[in-house]
């Protein structure tokens, strides 16, 4: 008898594993904003502090993922130092187009610069090799930060998400002359905002790259180093279908509706949907910088009044294809 019981008991576990299966491999092909969520769903701490009184179809919880302590303070104090020490030489304005500017500064050169025909491809494809002190903080980042973001995908589904970082194959596939250089993109981009001036903007698919309607979800994914003290704040509208300007242009939300506003600290990571209108609040450039770990590194004079109020963060574009079931992490 008892070991019929334990025949059922194995028959129910493989059945409710199995059905668990399905439904996970069900809603990763409804294209909604919670598809990532699904894949990375490791101690995530919803952001609640949203408003409800928007008129929209999409609760910004449904498009956040904002997981507290993903790096450590010592990681991350080691890392603004990098930064900072490196920005005196390679810091760059991120521009929207050759006579207008945005309010973040990039720590080498982004990919809308070629899109844009601001600089030849080698110029970006290439430009860890002309960047030696950069290329080591990307070493450590991709040791300790990408890996482990990797790590917990894999760790958290049980479906074979293929993962590909530093490449886009959708995009060779519109520009076939960028071919040769297709495992040479940048995977993500250090930003660095030291007199933000919350510039509302959108990250869309303007350029019809990628098949958004119907099988590729885009996400921008944040990892904070660094935080001013006041300030800094990640402002994110709760509407899309309001907005019609194209990606990097000024919005005027006027009192529509105010948007949800999230205060990371270093080491926090945040997942977001960039088709949302979004910020990043001003932050007076004389304030204590780095609230995660209060300096405690003293070895460095680099933590001094000049970077005070400073916000550090790693960003990349999360390219999600539906149909096959794959992630493609580049900025």
């Amino acid at each position: 008898m008892s070991i019929v019981i334990v025949i059922i008991i194995i028959i129910v576990i493989i059945f409710y594993k199995n059905n668990l299966q399905n439904n996970l491999q069900n809603n990763l092909q409804k294209n909604n904003s919670c598809n990532l969520k699904q894949l990375f769903n490791h101690n995530n701490n919803h952001n609640n502090n949203h408003n409800n009184n928007h008129n929209s179809n999409c609760n910004i919880n449904d498009v956040l993922i904002h997981t507290s302590n993903f790096c450590s303070n010592d990681l991350c104090t080691k890392l603004s130092i990098m930064i900072n020490n490196a920005s005196k030489k390679y810091e760059n304005i991120w521009r929207f187009n050759s006579t207008t500017m945005s309010d973040v500064f990039v720590l080498g050169t982004p990919l809308s610069d070629v899109l844009n025909e601001l600089v030849i491809p080698e110029y970006y494809f290439n430009q860890l090799a002309r960047m030696p002190e950069v290329a080591e903080i990307y070493k450590l980042i991709d040791k300790e930060i990408i890996s482990k973001f990797v790590d917990n995908i894999i760790v958290n589904t049980n479906m074979n998400t293929k993962i590909l970082t530093g490449c886009d194959p959708y995009l060779i596939k519109k520009y076939p002359q960028y071919a040769k250089y297709s495992n040479k993109f940048m995977k993500y981009m250090i930003r660095i905002y030291r007199n933000a001036n919350n510039l509302i903007h959108i990250d869309t698919n303007d350029s019809e790259i990628y098949d958004v309607d119907n099988n590729i979800k885009i996400y921008s994914m944040c990892v904070y180093l660094q935080m001013p003290t006041t300030g800094g704040e990640l402002n994110i509208w709760p509407c899309t279908s309001l907005i019609t300007a194209k990606s990097y242009n000024y919005i005027d939300l006027g009192n529509y509706n105010r948007p949800t506003v999230i205060k990371p600290i270093a080491g926090d990571l945040i997942i977001f949907d960039p088709s949302h209108p979004h910020s990043v609040s001003s932050s007076n450039s004389n304030n204590n910088s780095n609230n995660s770990s209060s300096n405690s590194n003293n070895n460095s004079s680099n933590n001094n009044s000049n970077n005070s109020g400073v916000r550090i963060s790693i960003q990349t574009f999360i390219l999600h294809d539906l149909q096959n079931n794959t992630l493609v992490m580049r900025a």
